[in-house]
């Protein structure tokens, strides 16, 4: 079994950079699966087509937003429209369920999939199945990647929505306005005192829009290297020693930064066989203190479901490891999208407070990742496979 420093070394400083639909995302992807080959088990290859990032698509409607708050005197209906889109579609891409995504042009992606019968297949008519994911591209780095920043991240993108919200809230003032035929002059007050709204989104989007026109490719050491170096050598040690009763899947999943579309496909392709599975997430394991997630999610969030919770939990005692429960807000998971679509999943990280060490930033190099971290996580990803197989 090979140590999952080496998987890390050679994604994070042999190819580099693996930006959704670049060549680093291409030659990872042959990568990975030259690693699977070795188990001589078949690999599935998910292919479909994907837009790269889904940055640009919260800056499209971020300025829906401001735009409807300079419409709100000239044209108040236009303003209403476009502020009722912008709370709306804001809060379907947040929570994975692309719209104005779906516009951005696309390239093709690859899921790479590989499956671990239990040892008694022959006898099990409805095996236990464990879903073992970890994206594999990474991304362009941020302001927002400052670890002042990205500690703040989540109240900022609170009070975004917050933002937005009240936007929505004064362009319905607006069209009330017109019907009752306010005075211009109460009109204009209500405008002005609105602007620390808008122009709090203003500056929001011209962060994102920064690092989206002079961001760097990111090495993503850390941000997803790591993770997916924990899944192949747990696919290595599970190979030679399946479980008993379950099924495990490892899968490595293309455009985490698209808003997870990669575990939005596995899903969408394998409904029914992933009803009742558990889906185990492996993000960042390389820096910081081991965590698992018990929130994940931009505003309110997603949960793993009770049982997942207390199963990881007796996992993470079981190995003698103060692993503790923590949340963390700043991206869009594979955990967190299979929770938006109602299976219980959780996320295997470690943290720096409230935030990923390495989030989009060009500091997430290979020589600050922990090894003896990445052991850590794989024994408690195997802890928590063990303790599903003999629930």
């Amino acid at each position: 079994m090979s140590p999952p420093g080496r998987h890390v070394l050679y994604l994070s400083k042999r190819i580099g950079s693996r930006e959704g639909g670049s060549e680093g995302e291409r030659a990872a992807s042959i990568y990975i699966a030259s690693v699977m080959k070795k188990t001589d088990r078949e690999i599935r290859l998910q292919h479909f087509s994907c837009w790269r990032s889904d940055i640009p698509s919260l800056i499209i409607i971020l300025a829906f937003s401001v735009i409807a708050y300079i419409l709100f005197l000239p044209a108040p209906r236009i303003s209403f429209l476009l502020a009722s889109v912008a709370f709306i579609v804001f809060q379907m891409e947040t929570y994975s369920w692309a719209l104005i995504s779906k516009m951005l042009p696309r390239r093709r992606a690859t899921n790479l999939i590989q499956i671990v019968p239990p040892k008694n297949e022959n006898n099990l008519k409805f095996p236990k199945r464990v879903i073992l994911t970890a994206n594999y591209d990474s991304s362009r780095t941020s302001p927002f990647g400052n670890r002042t920043l990205a500690r703040a991240y989540r109240f900022m993108y609170i009070l975004l929505f917050l933002c937005i919200l009240g936007l929505t809230g004064v362009s319905v003032v607006g069209i009330a306005g017109e019907l009752a035929k306010f005075s211009s002059r109460i009109l204009r007050v209500i405008w002005y005192f609105s602007s620390p709204l808008a122009g709090y989104i203003l500056i929001f989007t011209i962060i994102l829009s920064w690092g989206e026109i002079f961001g760097r490719t990111s090495p993503g050491a850390n941000d997803n290297a790591a993770g997916v170096a924990v899944m192949l050598s747990l696919l290595e040690g599970i190979n030679q020693s399946p479980f008993e009763n379950t099924e495990v899947w490892f899968v490595a999943t293309a455009r985490g930064f698209a808003g997870g579309r990669g575990m939005v496909e596995l899903i969408k392709k394998n409904r029914k066989t992933l009803k009742g599975a558990y889906v185990l997430n492996i993000d960042h394991p390389g820096r910081g203190e081991i965590r698992l997630l018990k929130r994940e999610g931009p505003i309110f969030g997603f949960s793993p479901g009770k049982k997942l919770k207390k199963i990881s939990k007796k996992a993470a005692r079981s190995i003698g490891s103060d692993i503790g429960f923590s949340s963390c807000r700043v991206k869009k998971s594979d955990a967190m999208v299979a929770q938006a679509r109602g299976i219980s999943a959780i996320t295997i990280c470690a943290m720096s407070g409230s935030t990923y060490p390495g989030w989009r930033s060009r500091n997430d190099t290979y020589d600050v990742i922990d090894q003896s971290l990445l052991d850590k996580v794989k024994s408690l990803a195997l802890a928590i496979i063990k303790e599903i197989d003999a629930s």
